[in-house]
């Protein structure tokens, strides 16, 4: 072994097994922090350190976030495994939820909240802050009482407590009986200057909702069978924030969506960042047509629909 070799040798050992910083390993041995990088690639080079990096756990899961990611062009997709029911797994997406807004969240961000199972979920499971400087404002309107654990209300006084933040509350039901009414309602400052303020988030969090008859805002008697049928017959796929859309993601003109008290999803668009939750099977053609109409940029979801959204 030549003395360069050596030299080379007892860099690369100091540097990986040693772990000295390649500024340490320049003063131990008389060398520039340049001339030490350049021997550690050199050592790599010659076959005198080889890197190998070990497949995880959750590769498949990361392999499966990028593929979607690609697909549809979008920021970033965060995958859980799909859990043995929906409830359950819609709590591990909670997780997710709340542990990407630990990464992300500064403190003096405007979010604007939906409602709903997987938003509750989320909700759950976040960290108690302090972020004084923040604002959670509602983006849609109520369900009422007879839903009060998914209430809009409720889930952004809890969100707020959590983070340590301010609420603005959206002071009206999500439907409206009549579009006089509606448009009675829009006119009044607290429904004005809340949507107003969500019109200016920096980001959105929405749940995907199904158009069956479990869809909350059916089971809670703001949206009727009848209003469902309607919708269903011009293509629905979905909700996102009481705007139902097709499988192209498009907005679905129906007599619901003139009785509405939520972000319209054109202004919803315009927020920085939109974090679409969707958990089962059952959201998959909502969760695709969210995808394809650009209404969201990060999806967090679990396996099974993962899947399925490649397909």
């Amino acid at each position: 072994m030549d003395d360069r070799t050596k030299l080379i040798y007892r860099v690369v050992k100091s540097y990986y097994e040693g772990g000295l910083t390649q500024l340490e390993i320049g003063n131990k041995f008389g060398l520039s922090r340049i001339k030490v990088s350049r021997l550690i690639k050199e050592a790599i080079s010659l076959g005198l350190v080889k890197i190998n990096i070990y497949k995880p756990k959750c590769a498949e899961i990361v392999n499966l976030a990028e593929q979607i990611e690609q697909k549809y062009s979008i920021d970033e997709v965060i995958i859980t495994e799909s859990q043995h029911s929906d409830e359950a797994t819609i709590k591990y997406i909670g997780y997710e939820a709340a542990a990407y807004l630990d990464r992300i969240l500064v403190g003096n961000e405007i979010i604007g909240l939906a409602w709903g199972n997987t938003i509750r979920s989320l909700v759950d499971a976040l960290s108690k802050k302090n972020f004084s400087k923040m604002k959670i404002v509602q983006l849609m309107g109520g369900l009422g009482s007879t839903e009060m654990d998914i209430n809009g209300s409720n889930l952004t006084v809890r969100a707020a407590h959590m983070l340590g933040a301010k609420e603005y509350l959206l002071a009206s039901p999500g439907v409206l009986p009549t579009r006089d009414l509606r448009d009675v309602l829009m006119n009044e400052p607290q429904v004005s200057e809340t949507l107003d303020l969500a019109y200016s988030a920096d980001l959105a969090i929405v749940g995907l909702g199904s158009p069956t008859m479990t869809l909350p805002a059916v089971s809670a008697g703001i949206i009727s069978k009848d209003d469902l049928d309607a919708v269903l017959t011009r293509g629905a796929v979905g909700d996102i924030c009481l705007h139902f859309i097709n499988l192209k993601g498009n907005l679905i003109t129906s007599p619901i969506e003139d009785r509405v008290i939520a972000i319209p999803l054109q202004n919803l668009k315009k927020i920085p960042k939109v974090i679409g939750l969707a958990g089962g099977i059952q959201k998959l053609e909502v969760a695709k047509a969210a995808l394809i109409g650009g209404h969201i940029n990060v999806l967090i979801t679990d396996s099974t629909l993962g899947e399925k959204l490649l397909l």
